[in-house]
């Protein structure tokens, strides 16, 4: 019995050793980059289209045309920033339920809120709620300068 464990130790011992060189030809990866993740919830549309696109440049987008996903998703992982559209054609009411569930869940997450109306009262009702308002037409750099906060530790 004490030589199968010897053996299997062994095993086990060479198993990682073997490991630990394969993974020394690889480049270390920085452990920032996993949390530039942005979870995007909107209908397609052109906009959202060049919008992902350009995220894309800078972070790992996944995008969501079901509300339900979104939720799902972001609950079940480390996401730190949630884009939702709040413009038609995507339902705001929608957009409401995925900015209600996530940020009750997850208080830290943040949520950037894109409108052509800022001034619209559901876009004003999710930013009294610690919604980050991103009033179309926005720059790529606001943008990227805005997602760069929820990755200071």
């Amino acid at each position: 019995m004490l030589k199968n464990f010897e053996r299997n130790r062994q095993e086990l011992l060479d198993k990682l050793d073997h490991l630990r060189q394969k993974g020394k030809g690889e480049p270390a990866r920085d452990p920032q980059e996993d949390k530039k993740e942005v979870v995007v919830y909107a209908s397609r549309s052109a906009f959202f289209d060049g919008f992902i696109k350009t995220l894309e440049k800078h972070h790992t987008v996944q995008f969501f045309t079901n509300a339900e996903e979104a939720i799902e998703y972001c609950l079940a992982t480390n996401v730190r920033n949630l884009i939702l559209d709040m413009d038609m054609p995507t339902d705001w009411k929608m957009s409401t339920d995925v900015f209600t569930t996530v940020k009750t869940m997850k208080p830290t997450v943040q949520v950037f809120l894109c409108s052509k109306t800022p001034e619209a009262i559901p876009v004003k009702t999710l930013a009294a709620q610690k919604g980050i308002v991103l009033a179309i037409p926005f720059s790529a750099d606001i943008l990227f300068n805005k997602l760069k906060t929820a990755y200071k530790d």
